[in-house]
């Protein structure tokens, strides 16, 4: 039977809100998207609750974790971070609290590019100021009031902080403090406060549970505007949890062109699971292959569509909401540690290699991959380096002497990457170590 979810609505003072985080009676999950607002996005909403206009309730969720029951904060973060640096009446330097990403998925010149951009790191921001908070409290006891200003003081030491007055009033000559506290008391931020009506935790509930917040996290950020980068995903797998976030959270790191790049796992796995699917029930025929690529990827030449791809993809493993597109995950991975040596091994055999671009990469790394770790083949990528490196500089010079510069221009085009997919699973099975 499956457990039952209660939502509770209500609403909560600013200065409340702001206990609640100092305390960490509410958290950030490790998922979280990073802080995006900067200091004039972050006025304009301080701005917008002066002047009492609508502001969304903040979602929290009750959710059992690591044998603890935790609120975290599943929808708001930009909002209350902003609140508490607002009450601080500081902004983080971006440059002491930066997130750190590896390689984006890649798109070409020609399509839409985000970029990267420096951003602030929500929980390391957060966990800096609690921590200043709970000094205090161990410096001066329980039983202590913690003035602002005391915080503020401990806060501003190690200057990873700037001052910016946030809270303003027309008439200067007002008691600045006593408008502020005001403010902080008689305004208020509501709440969607989710709990599980549970008083048992056993096995069935733990798989309920994570069913049912990984779905409300695709619900309320993957269905709408798509998080920075990669986070809702992310959040997806740290929701699903065991085998399957540690056989997700692989990674490579491998050289191209002289640097050292991290590249995304989960794109390419997508990419292979909807061949595979593709695939189901047909003979690994060239033409057959060909067709079940044709449309990889298809509509989602951006950015923001590849990364929908692969979200999509998450969410099947939970929902199997898109099993057409993907198969059925725990069907095709049945023993998932398993898969994860066989998709070690695999990404160990290629790692070593000097690429000198993203194409050399994937031509190494599709047919390889599909053919361990989708098709179980035994297969010894040593002994086909040589032939697949053969096959690239035939690719480059075939055309005449500006292929390779043509090739390379437009590499992350839609056409480049399904001719990869393609040739790289053929490649693959036509050469026999």
């Amino acid at each position: 039977m499956k457990s039952i979810f209660m939502k509770y609505y209500g609403e909560y003072s600013l200065r409340y809100w702001v206990r609640l985080l100092l305390k960490k009676d509410i958290v950030l999950p490790e998922f979280q998207r990073p802080f995006v607002w900067e200091q004039e996005k972050v006025n304009s909403f301080i701005s917008s609750l002066k002047t009492n206009h609508f502001v969304p309730p903040v979602v929290i969720g009750n959710y059992f974790d690591e044998n603890k029951s935790r609120n975290y904060i599943l929808d708001g973060q930009q909002r209350l971070c902003s609140l508490l640096f607002a009450y601080l009446e500081l902004y983080p330097i971006v440059n002491c609290f930066k997130v750190e990403y590896g390689s984006e998925i890649p798109t070409s010149e020609e399509e839409e590019s985000t970029g990267e951009e420096e951003v602030l790191d929500a929980n390391r921001v957060l966990g800096y100021i609690q921590l200043k908070y709970h000094t205090l409290f161990s410096d001066k006891g329980l039983n202590k009031t913690i003035k602002k200003d005391d915080l503020i003081v401990e806060i501003k030491k190690e200057k990873k902080f700037r001052h910016n007055s946030f809270i303003t009033f027309e008439n200067s000559n007002s008691n600045k403090d006593a408008k502020t506290d005001d403010f902080f008391d008689n305004n208020y931020i509501p709440f969607i406060y989710i709990k599980p009506l549970q008083n048992e935790i056993d096995a069935e509930f733990l798989k309920d549970e994570k069913e049912y917040y990984a779905r409300l996290f695709y619900n309320i950020n993957a269905k709408a505007t798509p998080l920075y980068a990669k986070q809702s995903r992310e959040a997806i797998i740290w929701f699903i949890g065991g085998e399957v976030k540690k056989f997700l959270s692989t990674d490579i790191t491998i050289t191209i062109a002289g640097n050292k790049e991290k590249k995304d796992i989960q794109y390419y796995l997508a990419i292979l699971s909807y061949v595979h699917n593709k695939l189901y029930g047909k003979t690994d025929s060239k033409e057959n292959i060909e067709n079940a690529v044709s449309e990889l990827l298809k509509n989602k030449s951006s950015r923001l569509g590849r990364e929908q791809f692969v979200v999509d993809f998450i969410d099947n493993i939970n929902s199997n909401d898109n099993v057409d597109l993907f198969g059925d995950f725990n069907a095709i991975f049945k023993d998932l540690k398993k898969a994860k040596l066989i998709l070690d091994n695999c990404l160990s055999d290629i790692s070593h290699i000097k690429y000198q671009n993203i194409a050399e990469f994937e031509m190494y790394f599709f047919g390889a991959v599909y053919w361990k770790l989708f098709r179980n083949k035994d297969l010894n990528i040593h002994d086909k380096e040589i032939k697949i490196k053969e096959y690239i500089d035939e690719l480059y010079k075939d055309g005449g002497t500006n292929k390779k510069e043509e090739y390379v221009k437009n590499i992350n085009t839609l056409k480049r990457i399904r001719e990869r997919v393609i040739d790289s699973i053929i490649k693959y099975s036509d050469i026999e170590g």
